[in-house]
């Protein structure tokens, strides 16, 4: 094969990329009927702090006398923290949050965790993904996939398939997403489907194509009907690469990611679910530093994003919620960091969130395994964001006994 067609090939491969993500943009394939349209028009936002985030120095409970004899290296100064309630603040990093439970859009649930948990990432994270603790149960379908697969089934919707979630990154989606019945995809930047100018003799030959194969199965019909279809779906992403959010947002990954999901949603991109992945919470050593850049990194970015969300438009429309596999324990080791713990505070925010502290504060005194013991079952969040923000008819967790929270207003 000659350099040329190589060439081609890539740009179709391009070509059909770019139609993956923008098939499901207004006017072309339509949701799959849902009894509530204001619910289907809502977003949220998931954001993983992936590694581990340690809790205890995020939400600080430096009311609790053990605090200061468990965290010597890592005690964090009461008079550097944000206060939320007596003996309660957040840490000095997150004074954007700070800001937004001033404004009545922040949400802490407190002690967030799960029966028998799991100290590995992977398996905690599986859990967190699908809802499952058993692992034979899980059947490759994530807790989100799985409540549109209901929704969708309940509904008798027969459209065709449309991207349901996007996983806003350079990795597969995670299990989150997956489901029967709905589609995810992942995406990195818009750029990555700029297309070369290599790529108009790939539009030539299927717009030939289209004009000499009129036969019904005609095979050439499909393929350039595909092909071109492709095309036009790239056409209208650059249309979105060249708008510009109104917002300026922070110099961080996390914040460029925020920034690309406000652009899909303020150009009615249908997605429903925004999944990003922020890095580096597994501070075995030397965290002081390590944790407050991250929670600097969070706290800014977040902020910059429901500003953005706001300026759109859609600011009672879209919510946030963050989240990570566990928490740290309560001990620091010799490191001057932390290791794999249990339960930890879940964050909801935004303009539809119910400001204030959800769940009692955990003891640093009455462990579990050397642990704080969870108070509430992470999937009493899922329940709560399916039922009352997705308008689904059922959630399988609350069926199951997880009882909804007071996150939304």
């Amino acid at each position: 094969m000659d350099q040329g067609s190589n060439v081609t090939r890539r740009s179709f491969l391009k070509v059909s990329s770019a139609a993956a993500l923008a098939s499901a943009l207004p006017d072309q394939q339509p949701y799959a009927p849902i009894a509530n349209a204001e619910a289907r028009d809502r977003k949220l936002v998931i954001i993983h702090l992936d590694g581990g985030n340690d809790g205890i120095n995020t939400v600080v409970p430096h009311g609790d006398p053990a605090y200061r004899e468990v965290r010597k290296a890592l005690r964090l100064p009461t008079k550097s923290l944000h206060p939320i309630a007596d003996g309660l603040g957040l840490h000095e990093s997150l004074r954007d949050f700070k800001g937004l439970w001033d404004q009545g859009q922040l949400a802490v649930v407190q002690g967030v965790g799960y029966p028998r948990p799991s100290r590995s990432h992977f398996e905690s994270t599986s859990v967190w993904e699908t809802g499952i603790r058993d692992r034979n149960k899980r059947a490759g379908v994530g807790w989100i996939g799985a409540a549109f697969d209901r929704k969708k089934r309940d509904a008798g919707g027969t459209a065709a398939p449309s991207i349901d979630s996007i996983y806003i990154g350079s990795k597969e989606p995670p299990i989150a997403l997956a489901g029967r019945l709905t589609q995810a995809t992942n995406l990195t930047s818009l750029r990555d489907f700029t297309l070369p100018p290599s790529s108009r003799e790939l539009r030539r030959i299927a717009q030939q194509a289209a004009r000499e194969s009129n036969e019904v199965g005609d095979p050439r019909a499909f393929l350039s009907r595909v092909t071109l279809g492709a095309y036009e779906a790239a056409d209208r992403l650059s249309k979105i690469q060249s708008t510009r959010n109104r917002v300026r947002y922070p110099v961080s990954r996390l914040a460029t990611q925020l920034e690309l999901a406000a652009t899909l949603i303020g150009n009615e991109h249908p997605a429903q679910v925004y999944y990003l992945s922020q890095n580096g919470y597994d501070t075995h050593s030397q965290q002081w530093y390590r944790h407050a850049g991250l929670l600097e990194v969070l706290s800014t970015a977040v902020r910059a994003f429901l500003a953005d969300i706001k300026s759109l438009g859609r600011a009672d429309s879209c919510s946030v919620m963050i989240f990570s596999e566990f928490g740290r324990t309560v001990k620091e080791n010799g490191s001057r960091g932390t290791d794999h713990g249990t339960a930890g505070p879940v964050f909801l925010a935004g303009a539809p969130i119910r400001n204030g502290l959800v769940g009692k504060t955990p003891s640093l005194r009455d462990l579990v395994a050397g642990e704080p013991r969870w108070s509430i079952d992470f999937r009493q969040i899922y329940a709560t964001i399916e039922t009352e923000w997705f308008g689904c008819p059922k959630s399988r967790f609350a069926e199951a006994g997880s009882t909804p929270l007071p996150l939304f207003t």
